[in-house]
């Protein structure tokens, strides 16, 4: 399969994962060897610099980019951020798969309620902040 490189989230200020634009002076912070990215699609999360040099170089498709983004969109609605290293990504890239379309709605509808404020409530949904 031929090498499919994706962006370097520090250096291209891109999200590897979803490849959604990533601010720099925004939406990086870091923590000794980690940096805290915060992604308008992938949510919050905190990686460890060995993974943001090696991430680019996974040779995924695009489907199995997509639902590494999808599974750790779940993980990032935490309180706390999660810390991705070596194991924690593998593993998540071994095991991430698509949903099926009603665990889609599901998670839709869980999200759509969340984000009004009274029952009713109008909500704007526009692409290039509500991708994953």
């Amino acid at each position: 399969m031929v090498e499919n490189k994706r962006p370097n989230m520090v250096a291209d200020q891109k999200c590897t994962f979803c490849l959604s634009p990533v601010d720099r002076a925004e939406s990086q912070a870091r923590y000794g060897d980690l940096v805290e990215v915060r992604c308008p699609c992938s949510g919050t999360y905190r990686i460890t610099g060995t993974m943001i040099a090696v991430l680019p170089h996974w040779d995924l498709s695009d489907a199995q980019w997509a639902a590494v983004a999808y599974d750790l969109r779940k993980m990032t609605s935490r309180a706390e951020p999660p810390r991705l290293d070596r194991d924690v990504l593998e593993a998540l890239r071994d095991t991430a798969r698509l949903p099926y379309p009603n665990q889609i709605l599901d998670d839709f509808i869980v999200w759509a309620g969340s984000q009004s404020r009274w029952p009713g409530d109008t909500l704007e949904i526009m692409p290039e902040r509500h991708r994953t």
